[in-house]
């Protein structure tokens, strides 16, 4: 167990501790207290696994913006095409086969685009849940 010294015990004790803290510090009480403080590792993990976690949440948005800017290129496209399909099915819901169907039919990146967009989405929200676990539900002293 480690012992702490009051001030004066610090510079005026007959203690052998004393005495070797004094040398060791001189007068310098300031710096004997700071080198007694404790530090806790536990919540310094913590702060560098919540700053982690963000840093991985605000990645995952930029590469949401990014794959949105190009699902944005192929999306007018995607949505002419879906209405002339509603159109020709006699305004029925269309089929998941008729869906995919247009937006093959909706250019060569379209599906490329709107998956990556799809995913970026699913990051996003993956990312947003480890972030609010590290800052709301996680127990680090369990």
């Amino acid at each position: 167990m480690a012992v702490h010294l009051s001030k004066s015990e610090f510079l005026y004790g007959d203690s052998e501790y004393a005495k070797s803290q004094r040398k060791k510090y001189g007068d310098n009480y300031k710096a004997y207290k700071k080198s007694k403080e404790i530090v806790n590792p536990m919540e310094v993990s913590k702060k560098e696994y919540i700053a982690q976690k963000e840093a991985q949440y605000k990645e995952a948005l930029l590469n949401l913006g990014k794959s949105q800017v190009l699902w944005d290129n192929y999306r007018k496209t995607y949505d002419v095409n879906l209405t002339a399909a509603r159109a020709n099915n006699n305004g029925f819901s269309l089929t998941g086969a008729q869906k995919d169907a247009v937006l093959r039919a909706s250019g060569d990146g379209a599906v490329q685009a709107h998956a990556n967009f799809e995913n970026a989405q699913a990051e996003v929200d993956y990312t947003l849940s480890l972030y609010n676990y590290a800052t709301h539900g996680l127990n680090f002293n369990a």
